[in-house]
């Protein structure tokens, strides 16, 4: 992989430019940089003058493609995003919460699939899109959806991907989902120096095949529940002892 490569996957996913990489020398995905002072606004940056913030995301939601032709159309990490949609399970439990919401949800994620972290997650999502009415799903790049980003950060103030915005009926920005479930999440940024970068990456994606998408649903379903209260969830706090997080639906 080339320096010039290895710079470009970080930035896909949100991290902080990697170093240049010698000649010989393997690259590997750069860790986040902490911040942990840093408080991300939830406030959107048009990317029209005028346009109202929740008017992009609906407008990126009509302009989107289905998960479908997405996943028909990715190139780089193409077994990764197949292999995840054809082995996601539904979680019967998160299945039953999720129909229990009422009313219908619009779900606007930007990825794309040069990104490890979207990889291993939004298929598994968009399993269970499909199998739950009421929930509904459309894919943007970040090329499109860099506002969507900028304005939805992670706890260490970076836009990223993947970036799942919930839309509710009159197309109100009501709640995110940002990068990574909470646990893993807390556990790669806290620990910024314990382990090596390939040692952290292979840490990280053996958790994502351990979980198989579970916590991700989890807290999209969350997100959805809560706006149906009237309350948003959007960015969750860090675990500021950065533990390594429990896997899959016994993890909750």
């Amino acid at each position: 992989m080339t320096a010039a490569l290895t710079l470009s996957l970080a930035v896909i996913c949100g991290s902080p430019p990697a170093p240049a990489v010698a000649p010989g020398a393997v690259a590997v995905e750069a860790p986040a940089v902490v911040a942990p002072a840093v408080v991300a606004p939830a406030i959107v940056t048009p990317a029209v003058a005028g346009e109202r913030a929740d008017t992009v995301a609906v407008r990126l939601f009509e302009e989107g493609m289905t998960f479908d032709a997405f996943l028909e159309a990715t190139e780089r990490r193409r077994e990764t995003w197949h292999g995840n949609y054809e082995r996601a399970d539904i979680p019967a439990d998160l299945a039953a919460r999720a129909r229990a919401v009422p009313g219908s949800w619009r779900l606007l994620v930007v990825a794309i699939d040069a990104c490890g972290d979207s990889a291993n997650t939004i298929p598994y999502l968009a399993r269970f899109v499909e199998a739950v009415d009421g929930l509904e799903m459309r894919v943007v790049e970040p090329d499109v959806g860099r506002p969507v980003m900028d304005a939805h950060l992670t706890p260490d103030g970076r836009g990223a991907t993947p970036t799942v915005v919930v839309l509710n009926e009159e197309g109100d920005d009501v709640g995110c989902w940002i990068e990574r479930p909470a646990g893993i999440q807390s556990w790669w940024i806290v620990n910024t120096e314990e382990l090596s970068g390939r040692e952290k990456l292979d840490r990280k994606y053996a958790w994502y095949d351990e979980d198989g998408g579970y916590h991700t649903v989890l807290e999209v379903v969350e997100a959805v529940e809560a706006a149906a209260r009237g309350e948003r969830v959007c960015r969750r706090p860090l675990d500021e002892s950065g533990a390594w997080p429990a896997a899959g639906a016994g993890g909750r």
